[in-house]
């Protein structure tokens, strides 16, 4: 009797021990599901951020290089201008294209005093020119005026005639995704053209239910991207390729947080891991358009260079910039580079150099705290 109760115990527990055995598989079977259920959710979730990035790149260059009405070349600044008054006249004056802010005309000097000559709105012709604080109506049609100064100046430019082209897009807004007028000449006075600004600003959003979203992530194969596109080796700007020091602005129109990592660049480079060197928060900051300061170790904006901005080494380093909106709205962020002499930076993987399509180099991350980062990176490609 008692020998068979002492098997009876003994097969209860094999039982129970048995019981236990399955009880861990099936949980760790479960766990291991739940973990792949999650890993492709974000997987899914990444794919579909990288192409919402994408989608904004590519509509942003589109408008910006149909925002006009391509090239227009019809005339350009008179070079053989006369100014005669009662005791003095000087001849073939000649007027260079200047700009100032949303001004475009053409200037000269003459008895130590400059004059100008203004092109009418669709840059078929002149419309005024001003000289001592007097403005008189010109075109191709009346080429000679009196202007009502102390020496009564008469301007004279029949010798200018016909205003022949020059070269340089009349409206400033050449829609051929380049910084320059055509090719490489230049607008006058450093101007730049806004077909490029899609190359040098990201856009996007933040939802208010994401947690922290990544808004900018640069590493070398998205630098190599940016560096090798044609389009930007203007010498009006710098590549974030050579960019050694760099600010960041950022414009963001609700309350928020951010955070800036930083990671070894080799290390991504050849093992695709993520290997974080360094990591700065900010306090709750309110909506703000301003320089990345690094305060004692705290971020933070401002409106203007304080000499204590957050300086980005992008030959030496990965970067990765987040943020957690505190409002529960939608946040919208803009976010561009510069060099600390004011040097804009092309920092957006967008390659517009095709004769017929837009290339992108998307991205995005998650900083999944049980698998350390997560990310999604692929190229993207639509018709011009």
């Amino acid at each position: 009797m008692k020998n068979k109760k002492g098997t009876v115990l003994i097969y209860t527990l094999v039982l129970v021990f048995l019981s236990t055995i399955m009880a861990t598989v099936i949980f760790n079977i479960a766990a291991s599901l739940a973990s792949n259920s999650d890993l492709q959710n974000i997987s899914s979730r990444l794919s579909r951020w990288v192409l919402g990035k994408w989608d904004l790149a590519i509509k942003y260059t589109k408008t910006l290089n149909s925002n006009w009405s391509w090239f227009i070349d019809n005339i350009w600044c008179p070079n053989s201008v006369t100014m005669s008054g009662s005791s003095l006249r000087t001849t073939w004056i000649s007027t260079s294209l200047t700009f100032t802010w949303t001004t475009v005309y053409c200037q000269g000097t003459y008895n130590s005093s400059d004059f100008k000559v203004y092109f009418n709105t669709w840059f078929t012709d002149l419309v005024f020119a001003e000289y001592e604080d007097d403005n008189v109506e010109v075109s191709s049609g009346i080429w000679s005026r009196d202007f009502f100064d102390s020496d009564s100046t008469r301007i004279n430019f029949t010798a200018s005639l016909p205003l022949s082209p020059d070269g340089i897009d009349d409206n400033f807004n050449s829609d051929d995704y380049l910084v320059t007028s055509t090719g490489t000449l230049q607008y006058p006075d450093g101007f730049i053209d806004d077909d490029a600004k899609a190359r040098k600003n990201i856009y996007g959003y933040v939802n208010p239910d994401a947690g922290y979203t990544n808004i900018f992530w640069s590493n070398m194969q998205t630098s190599a991207y940016i560096n090798n596109n044609p389009n930007n080796s203007d010498s009006l700007h710098e590549t974030i390729w050579a960019a050694n020091s760099a600010y960041m602005k950022l414009d963001a129109n609700k309350s928020f947080r951010m955070r800036i990592y930083q990671f070894d660049r080799l290390e991504y480079a050849e093992t695709r891991q993520l290997f974080s060197t360094g990591t700065l928060n900010s306090e709750e900051l309110a909506w703000w358009i301003g320089y990345i300061q690094n305060n004692s170790w705290t971020l933070s904006l401002s409106a203007e260079k304080t000499w204590n901005e957050y300086e980005f080494d992008f030959v030496q380093n990965d970067y990765a910039i987040f943020l957690l909106t505190t409002s529960t709205w939608a946040l919208l962020y803009n976010i561009s580079a510069e060099t600390p002499t004011w040097t804009g930076i092309y920092i957006n993987p967008v390659d517009d150099s095709g004769a017929d399509v837009i290339k992108v180099l998307a991205n995005d991350m998650v900083i999944a705290w049980a698998w350390g980062f997560l990310t999604e990176q692929f190229e993207v490609i639509d018709f011009k």
